[in-house]
């Protein structure tokens, strides 16, 4: 399995981590916080945890998976995809995309999670956009009839 950089180490960046540690996956997590990121690592940790005590994922020793990286271009370094939690401000997720964009192989995705704005917004002046992609458990939203 392929190295994951997650970007944002709050609560929506923690529950990727478990899910792609969960997966197989080695996790970077980065976060520009100071602190965050390390604080986050355990907080990956324990929804393993919670995840393996009720049976849903095998009990085993994840720490191993979970990295913490001290800037943005350490954490993306060797990775096979980016999943940004940022704040849901456009004008941050477009700062940062172009940042990353910038850093990354051109084949490496990077996802979003944004529950409301599209990638052609936070992404338009991106060299890369094509690789620019809204992942959010409930987006995109479908109306119920």
């Amino acid at each position: 399995m392929g190295k994951i950089a997650i970007v944002g180490a709050g609560l929506i960046g923690q529950a990727w981590g478990a899910v792609f540690v969960a997966a197989g996956h080695d996790v970077v997590l980065y976060d520009p916080i100071a602190g965050v990121a390390d604080g986050a690592a355990p907080k990956v940790l324990a929804r393993l945890q919670d995840l393996a005590d009720h049976g849903l994922i095998a009990a085993r020793e994840y720490r191993s998976q979970i990295s913490v990286a001290a800037s943005l271009a350490a954490a993306l370094e060797g990775v096979i995809y980016v999943q940004e939690s940022g704040p849901e401000k456009r004008d941050v997720k477009a700062a940062l995309t172009a940042e990353m964009d910038a850093i990354l192989p051109p084949d490496v995705p990077i996802g979003s999670s944004t529950s409301g704005i599209p990638a052609s917004s936070y992404a338009a002046d991106v060299a890369g956009r094509a690789r620019c992609l809204v992942v959010h458990p409930i987006n995109p939203q479908f109306p119920l009839h």
